[in-house]
């Protein structure tokens, strides 16, 4: 989601096996990629955030 209004910015295909074991699964190659792509949608989101016109400081 976009910071507000929220908007879908991407849609991701999960290619993580069923069943997914939550103790190991971060050693899956596929799940570190979709990690890393998340976090960069997220990461851009936030920056676009924090620069937008207004923004009162914390």
């Amino acid at each position: 989601m976009s910071r507000s209004p929220g908007a879908i910015v991407n849609i991701y295909k999960v290619p993580l096996p069923r069943p997914r074991d939550v103790f190991h699964i971060h050693h899956e190659p596929s799940f570190q990629e979709l990690h890393d792509a998340l976090w960069a949608d997220l990461g851009r989101e936030i920056l676009a955030g924090e620069a937008a016109p207004g923004r009162e400081a914390r």
